[in-house]
Formats: structure tokens, sequence, C-alpha cells
């Protein structure tokens, strides 16, 4: 079932395991981790220290969290409107 959480003053409702919210944050979050993931290979193709594709693998990682998260918010703060 659906349940309503209040933070900062604002409700949030969270939705239940089945439902087509999860599904669809699912499919963002793959997508954007699949097409950012893709990128730092194919930029760590064209460096030779591993070092630097140490780096690039972390910077990956880094920008999928952070659009993932800006997705959630924006997400949460349309749900609360």
């Amino acid at each position: 079932g659906n349940s309503a959480v209040e933070y900062g003053g604002a409700i949030y409702v969270a939705a239940g395991s089945t439902s087509v919210f999860t599904m669809s944050g699912g499919a963002i979050g793959g997508a954007v981790s699949a097409v950012l993931s893709c990128t730092g290979l194919f930029f760590m193709r064209s460096v030779k220290p591993v070092w630097a594709k140490i780096l690039i693998g972390l910077a990956a990682i880094a920008v999928t969290f952070g659009i993932c998260c800006g997705i959630g918010f924006a997400f949460l703060g349309a749900l609360a409107k």
C-alpha cells in the first residue's frame, strides 16, 4: 500500500514495491546508469594510466548518483504539490 511521510513540512507519498512509481524509477535509474557507464568505458579506452581509468570510473559513478538524486528529488517535489 501507499504511506504518507512528512519531511520538512512537506508530505511525500511512498509507493509500495509493486507500484508503477518504483518500476519507472528503476527503469530511469538503470537507463542513466547504463548510458554513463558506457560513456565512462569509452573514455577509459582512450587513456593509458590505470589511475586515470579509475578516476574516470569514479567520476561516472558520482555523476550517475547526482543525476539520479536530482531526478528523485524532482519527483518528490512534484508529488508534494
